[in-house]
């Protein structure tokens, strides 16, 4: 037999590629009707799953495994395939993802290589992306390097509180991943005082919107746990020229919502066709001098679509049990 023939060398190559974990079909096959994607590879062999519940999924293969950059749409997020060796990816940038073929936007044959970032260097990744530095030390301490990572499209509708590298809290793992953050198991963002959100939003707020009459109720909210507490209303029908907002009195409940820097309100029993509210406070500023007596101002939108105005008072604005307080308006 002539071994130099180019029918003896297209039958090593394909039993190479068989070998190495690859398939005797063309690249596209990989990739079902439901835009999911099956990848197998290594001596090990195994498969890529469609994303769990938690929004992740997991390959594993060769000596090795890792985590897909996305949430298993594909079999490598566009711009992390690269027509490379997989044992270096092109250069020490980027880190291979074990066994994990993919076709790069050429259309030529490729590895999915997730950029390298973290440690002193403090290389960042691309928008969009977190750097997962679950290899090793958290948040890239002792020069410990990670990998960019595609953020999750959609999180999930829980608030236990996480720290971020940054410093920063949020809800859950998924929305740090989504502000470009991994998690770090050091939760001093959270103090006896809370984050810097809860320290803003605890206490009195006279909450509504001006217009011809003024529209606004009283609000106190008491934090009770770490996203969580109790809402005392109070109507505000003795304030100046003003039709409440909420026409409710009494004692309530409040939690973090999933979205980020939003308080629900559930209002009292018995308070007409109010039953639950989300209002997101989208900013904070220093007291400008109306209404007379606030010592911090917000700008509010609320799940009615009502941009809101928002105003917060001293601890002693109000009387203890939240029947009565001094009305701003009429200084």
């Amino acid at each position: 037999m002539n071994l130099r023939s180019p029918f003896v060398f297209a039958l090593l190559g394909l039993s190479l590629h068989v070998a190495c974990g690859g398939k005797a079909v063309a690249p596209s096959d990989d990739t079902g009707s439901d835009g999911g994607s099956a990848t197998t590879g290594g001596s090990g062999g195994g498969t890529v799953p469609e994303a769990g519940s938690d929004g992740g999924s997991t390959a594993t293969g060769g000596s090795g495994g890792g985590i897909l950059p996305d949430a298993g749409t594909s079999a490598c997020a566009p711009g992390f395939c690269q027509n490379a060796v997989l044992s270096s990816c092109g250069d020490s940038s980027f880190t291979p993802l074990p066994a994990m073929h993919c076709v790069t936007p050429a259309g030529q044959d490729g590895y999915c290589c997730l950029p390298t970032c973290g440690g002193f260097g403090g290389a960042p990744c691309p928008e969009g992306t977190w750097c997962d530095y679950s290899g090793g030390p958290a948040c890239g301490a002792v020069d410990n390097t990670g990998v960019c990572r595609l953020a999750e499209s959609a999180c999930p509708e829980n608030c236990p509180g996480v720290c971020g590298c940054n410093g920063s809290f949020y809800c859950n793992a998924c929305y740090a991943h989504q502000d470009g953050q991994d998690i770090t198991g050091d939760l001093s963002c959270q103090n006896d005082a809370g984050p810097p959100f809860l320290q803003d939003i605890q206490g009195i707020w006279l909450i509504g919107w001006s217009g011809g009459l003024r529209h606004f109720s009283w609000v106190r909210l008491r934090v009770g746990g770490p996203a969580d507490g109790q809402a005392d209303f109070l109507a505000g029908d003795d304030l100046e020229s003003n039709q409440p907002y909420w026409d409710c009195t009494g004692t309530g409940q409040w939690i973090l919502t999933a979205k980020p820097d939003t308080v629900g309100l559930s209002f009292p029993d018995g308070c007409a066709n109010l039953g639950f509210e989300a209002i997101t406070f989208l900013s904070f500023a220093p007291p400008t001098g109306y209404p007379a007596g606030a010592i911090l101002t917000a700008s509010i939108e609320s799940t009615s679509g009502v941009p809101l105005e928002g105003y917060k008072f001293p601890p002693d604005w109000c009387n203890a049990a939240m029947s009565s307080c001094a009305d701003p308006f009429a200084w």
